[in-house]
């Protein structure tokens, strides 16, 4: 798959020119831990009309390190939404039964493979994390499509990751 080809496949979804725009629900931690709770979010994304649904997952230790004084505050909000293997599957059931494609942006590296092995639709890259290349030279391991988010990342960094991905 080339960097700029025009045309992707996610799933059974086309993406881009002359394809409709492919939407993807934020879910990240708005459900609080809550199943019920991501269940109506996953129903409302789909009458919406999304394609996806996308969650954060990762391991609260190997993305905050819970030394830092001044991270404290953060780490406690994640570790206490931290979901299991197990709560992945049955969200992915959730939007799978709702006919949507479920992926995640991946945190800390160990959540890659986990991702990979439940056969996500594909890898979505935060705007934190556009250059963090230990990240996103795990995701490119796997061969699925990658989403970056650049929100929060200069015109320098996105630089640096397109000439990054340009020579993979």
């Amino acid at each position: 798959m080339s960097l700029h080809a025009s045309v992707l496949q996610l799933g059974d979804k086309r993406i881009g020119t002359g394809h409709r725009p492919y939407l993807v629900a934020e879910i990240g931690l708005n459900h609080n831990k809550d199943l019920q709770l991501c269940q109506k979010i996953i129903d409302a994304a789909a009458r919406a009309g999304a394609d996806a649904v996308k969650f954060q997952s990762y391991t609260t230790e190997k993305f905050i390190h819970p030394g830092i004084e001044k991270a404290r505050p953060l780490f406690d909000i994640f570790k206490e939404l931290e979901l299991t293997v197990e709560e992945h599957h049955e969200l992915q059931k959730m939007s799978e039964n709702a006919g949507l494609h479920f992926f995640s942006t991946p945190l800390s590296l160990d959540w890659v493979s986990k991702l990979n092995d439940m056969k996500v639709a594909a890898f979505k890259i935060a705007s934190g994390d556009v250059n963090n290349f230990m990240l996103i030279e795990e995701c490119l391991k796997y061969r699925l499509p990658i989403i970056i988010s650049t929100g929060a990342a200069s015109f320098t960094e996105i630089d640096r990751t397109v000439s990054y991905l340009d020579l993979h």
